[in-house]
């Protein structure tokens, strides 16, 4: 038995959505990545300091929009990568 039009274009739409969101999730861990990245140069260089900034925290607060908690972690993460800088790199799939 086949499926009715409205449970075919259903199964379409949740595909259509899951698709979306894979993509803005991997555009989103790209950016997450390159804001950890930035964070690196920032704590290495201690540039954070530059413009008065307290912390690379209140650096990520004010000039990304990022919240607090959202700073902090990039900062936590940039700070632990320094522990795993001789382990191998991820590698992102290359797109065909």
């Amino acid at each position: 038995m086949s499926a009715s039009p409205t449970a075919a274009q259903r199964e379409g739409d949740q595909q259509d959505l899951w698709t979306r969101t894979a993509t803005a999730a991997g555009r989103l861990n790209r950016a997450h990545a390159d804001l950890v990245a930035i964070a690196v140069e920032l704590i290495e260089g201690g540039h954070w300091g530059d413009g008065g900034f307290r912390s690379p925290e209140h650096y990520f607060t004010v000039r990304a929009g990022l919240s607090p908690a959202h700073a902090r972690d990039v900062e936590v993460v940039a700070r632990r990568r320094a522990d795993h800088d001789d382990e191998p790199t991820i590698r992102t799939r290359q797109q065909p």
